[in-house]
């Protein structure tokens, strides 16, 4: 069986938010869409031909498979870090020019992502790898499917 959207785009109930990955960061950040909670983290970059290849893994905690979805957002040098300033002040206007920085991309996700796993995910980003240390993103899910029903079910 498979599953349309529920919403139309830029319907009523979007729970889209966006997750920020520190790239060079061991851990996962949670993505929450209309569909429930994913997980992502960056397993590392490589530099490409055009750009720079961001390699992810997605962990889908539910039933049903992502055929076909997509990243969405901005991504840029790494943030500043607040103990390098020496006062709030200068802590926001290295924040303001480093947000002013970031640059928007869109990447279409060419691996479905299995249920109830994580699964290997790769994006490409135009700029060089040095210039890919942050990422905020949201994922947009365009297409699931739900296994069959067991027989005698």
């Amino acid at each position: 069986a498979q599953l349309n959207r529920q919403f139309a785009e830029g319907g009523g109930g979007n729970a889209n938010q966006f997750a920020h990955l520190d790239v060079d960061a061991k851990s996962a950040s949670v993505m929450k869409t209309d569909y429930g909670a994913f997980l992502i983290t960056v397993k590392g970059t490589e530099p490409s031909e055009v750009g720079t290849k961001v390699n992810l893994e997605i962990g889908n905690p539910y039933g049903f498979t992502l055929n076909q979805c997509r990243l969405v957002g901005d991504y840029g040098k790494a943030r500043p870090k607040r103990d390098q300033s020496a006062s709030e002040e200068e802590y926001s206007e290295k924040m303001a020019v480093w947000t002013e920085s970031l640059q928007p991309f869109e990447g279409m996700i060419s691996t479905k992502i299995s249920n109830f796993r994580w699964s290997k995910a790769t994006i490409l980003l135009p700029g060089k790898p040095e210039d890919i240390k942050f990422l905020r993103c949201q994922l947009r899910i365009e297409d699931v499917t739900l296994p069959a029903a067991m027989a005698g079910e």
